[in-house]
């Protein structure tokens, strides 16, 4: 069992660059053994990553330049890649805003761009 001593640093990141990040842990893993938790992390990040990590952190690049976006919804979107403004609704229902549908078009034209 690996021990975490202490937490150095924390950031979201899409599911893209988290299946880089696992692959590269898994590759150079030393005992070779691969914990349950990991296979399912490696299952799940396989089965519905639809980009990749380039292609994701462009994604969320470009999100980023919009009004109304930060990181973390930036990073959510790329990981749905959602395609109606339902979709859409549903990641911001807990933000203290409301996006027009002039926004949510100006949105889903970027992430139909990666799709």
């Amino acid at each position: 069992m690996v021990k975490v001593k202490k937490i150095l640093e924390e950031d979201f990141i899409s599911n893209a660059e988290a299946k880089e990040l696992l692959d590269k842990f898994l590759s150079v893993n030393e005992d070779n053994k691969v914990f349950y938790e990991q296979r399912r992390a490696m299952d799940h990040l396989t089965r519905f990553n639809k980009l990749s990590a380039d292609e994701a952190k462009e994604l969320i690049e470009d999100l980023l330049r919009l009004d109304k976006m930060n990181k973390t919804i930036a990073i959510i979107i790329a990981n749905i890649l959602p395609s109606t403004h339902g979709e859409l609704r549903s990641i911001y229902a807990k933000e203290r805003y409301n996006l027009s549908d002039k926004e949510f078009d100006e949105i889903l034209d970027i992430v139909a761009k990666y799709r």
